[in-house]
């Protein structure tokens, strides 16, 4: 996952089937940073990846956006 954001690739997180493989997003975020030594921007980017990626409209993907804006600049703990 670092490599592939760092040459720019399209590379994201997700929680795949948290019901067969017990866990979820905010784990997987957490492995991100803990264990694989992601930075902040190394996540927002695969954040930004994963909405553009998305199966949905490109109104949801623009309030998807604007959410995220939203809250990196209205929070001190990320």
């Amino acid at each position: 996952a670092k490599a592939m954001l760092r040459y720019g690739l399209n590379c994201g997180f997700n929680s795949d089937d948290p019901a067969v493989f017990a866990t979820s997003l905010t784990w997987q975020y957490r492995i991100a940073i803990g264990k694989i030594g992601l930075t902040k921007h190394c996540i927002v980017k695969a954040l930004q990846h994963s909405i553009n990626s998305a199966f949905v409209d490109d109104d949801i993907k623009a309030t998807l956006r604007t959410r995220v804006e939203d809250f990196l600049e209205n929070t001190d703990t990320f």
